[in-house]
């Protein structure tokens, strides 16, 4: 199993970050091996909503996420595959003065002999996270900043 943490402060509001953050629709925008995602349930976002994306790395794959704790405006829990990997993501907000910091969390269950490379992947991985969630913040931040 690899686990880690990345976090980040973003100067915006705490409501403004978890709405982004919470609409799955917005991680194209933000992480460069995802193409697509797109919401497949009915009704608001919330606890149990689908998504459906695509990836190009590291390799093209199609995955369901699932919304697992969704508690505006401090938490956001998601399950489903990340490539070969069973994930349990986590985003835990929370206002500090003008910014908002995240911290996301994340525990990827691997699978059959990619266990055995876990340790090495498990740097690697937590450095590509953490530097999608600067494009995140860059992004959040930005003159024309993303509005919800």
């Amino acid at each position: 199993m690899i686990t880690f943490a990345n976090t980040l402060e973003i100067e915006r509001p705490i409501d403004d970050v978890f709405a982004y953050l919470g609409d799955l629709r917005h991680v194209p925008a933000w992480n460069w091996a995802v193409t697509s995602t797109r919401k497949v349930s009915e009704g608001p976002i919330g606890v149990g909503t689908e998504f459906l994306q695509t990836r190009s790395t590291p390799a093209p794959a199609t995955e369901t996420l699932r919304l697992t704790a969704f508690e505006p405006p401090h938490t956001i829990a998601i399950e489903g595959a990340l490539g070969p990997f069973a994930a349990r993501l986590r985003y835990r907000l929370e206002q500090a003065g003008a910014l908002t910091r995240v911290v996301n969390d994340v525990e990827l269950t691997s699978p059959g002999m990619l266990r055995l490379a876990a340790p090495i992947l498990a740097r690697r991985i937590q450095g590509s996270v953490a530097e999608n969630l600067r494009v995140l913040k860059a992004l959040l931040e930005g003159p024309q900043a993303v509005r919800r």
